[in-house]
């Protein structure tokens, strides 16, 4: 398990003079400035202006004795006699209380600067009572919810800087909070005994604010379960928020198991809002001899909860099985609500050629469906859909000309019906994080026979 840093120390190489009779003159720098901008990226499980406000004792022991001095959020300068030296120090907060230790050694001569680095560890105990941590790798992401994530949901865990994860995190149950950096998936998963492949297998707190791209790709061949996969959770009973996502996601199951794939989450029995997929998403099952259809959406496999204000562009495909396919969810059961929402897929296809479980939105229409919208051109197996209306599985027809007219977010997608009604899109980033207009994107041609669409206007996910 990686250590957990309170901060990275250094020592001033600027000294004056030997100060007095022979001996060496250190300047300890406690604690690195935070850089400019709202978070710092102080490499510690604190944020930096936290590190900086704390109080430090130091002791140095050495040829002279003892020698004690106090610092508070910046350096210390100590005179010593030459000789090897230990430095111990403790870090408090402004309630007195313990929130770190470390030490080093350093060699002093007379007359002579030295140099040596410190780190300082975050005392156990102050670290459970943390409500903020932050993130800077995957192994760090993974520790620190292990470690600090509890049932309650009172921990946010901050990410400072854009990272790689290569395998699925353990459930979250508080808050995640990417401040809009991207995480780069590159998880390929065999057998997994927990049925769970995503960035976190279940996600029963909160995602917000945060960009994916890369690829997720699983396959059960011998575990007796279902496999559900999903780019931000393999199952979402929290909420997630403003994720703006580009996994491709590839699910492969050998009969008699099952698979659950979407773009955002395989199983959503919470809320998604005001997300973004851009990625392929495909579902294969081997050996079929199954009744029944595993479900592959662009934003959800299966929904039971409620997916409002979300758009999906990628291809969602089942191989040698009908599948329930749908250009948002493969399926919408027990109680699930899609509102509000555009499937802006190229194509819901299968390879078995039966169009029936097939549909732009959904393949559910006894469940809530109010508002949804879907590319006039996209293929349902290797056909436009007529007949779709924003309230049935179809949805109602996105025309090519709204697409790609830079007016539409105004026409379109802040108008009320025929329109989604989003809340109005500013031409500039807004204040915080949320929508705003002005990207582009690319829907391919069905089937590879026309010119792509382009460019096709969108809103864009802000992250201050």
């Amino acid at each position: 398990m990686a250590a957990v840093f309170l901060a990275a120390a250094a020592l001033s190489c600027d000294f004056p003079q030997s100060p007095d009779g022979g001996k060496g003159y250190l300047t300890v720098l406690m604690a690195a400035e935070a850089p400019s901008g709202l978070y710092s990226k102080s490499s510690s499980i604190l944020s930096g202006g936290s590190i900086a406000s704390f109080t430090y004792k130091l002791t140095f022991t050495g040829p002279g004795g003892i020698v004690e001095q106090t610092a508070r959020g910046g350096s210390a300068s100590v005179a010593l006699d030459p000789g090897e030296w230990n430095i111990e120090a403790k870090a408090y907060d402004s309630s007195d209380r313990l929130v770190g230790t470390g030490n080093a050694a350093a060699s002093i001569a007379a007359g002579q600067p030295n140099t040596v680095a410190l780190k300082m560890y975050v005392d156990s105990a102050y670290a459970a009572s943390l409500t903020d941590i932050y993130v800077h790798s995957e192994t760090e992401l993974r520790d620190y919810i292990s470690l600090y994530d509890d049932p309650l949901g009172t921990v946010t865990f901050h990410l400072e800087n854009d990272i790689t994860v290569n395998a699925p995190v353990e459930d979250l149950q508080g808050s995640f909070d990417g401040h809009g950096h991207t995480i780069t998936l590159a998880i390929s998963a065999a057998d997994d005994t927990q049925f769970r492949v995503g960035l976190f297998r279940v996600n029963s707190g909160t995602i917000r604010n945060l960009r994916l791209e890369g690829s997720v790709t699983a396959r059960n061949e011998s575990v007796n379960g279902t496999l559900s996969v999903g780019a931000v959770a393999s199952l979402n009973s929290g909420t997630i928020m403003q994720v703006a996502s580009g996994v491709t996601v590839t699910v492969k199951a050998r009969e008699p198991y099952f698979f659950m794939a979407g773009g955002i989450a395989g199983l959503n029995t919470g809320t998604i809002e005001d997300c973004s997929a851009g990625g392929d998403v495909t579902g294969e099952q081997i050996l079929t001899a199954l009744s029944g259809n595993p479900p592959a959406g662009g934003i959800a496999g299966t929904n039971r909860g409620t997916i409002t204000r979300c758009y999906a562009w990628g291809k969602v495909f089942c191989g040698n099985i009908d599948g329930y396919i749908g250009g948002i969810a493969g399926e919408n059961i027990s109680g699930g609500t899609i509102s509000f929402c555009a499937a802006l897929n190229t194509s819901v296809s299968n390879d078995t050629g039966n169009p029936s479980p097939l549909h732009r939105i959904t393949n559910n229409s006894g469940y809530s469906l109010n508002n949804n919208y879907a590319y006039e051109d996209m293929q349902v197996i290797s056909s436009p859909v007529t007949g779709g209306v924003p309230g049935n599985e179809d949805g109602g027809d996105i025309l090519v000309t709204i697409l790609q007219d830079p007016g539409s977010r105004t026409t379109f997608w802040n108008a009320p019906s025929p329109g989604l009604d989003w809340p109005a899109l500013q031409t500039t980033p807004p204040a915080g994080e949320g929508w705003y207009w002005g990207k582009t994107i690319t829907i391919p041609s069905p089937g590879g026979f026309s010119p792509p669409v382009s460019p096709v206007y969108v809103p864009a996910l802000w992250f201050e």
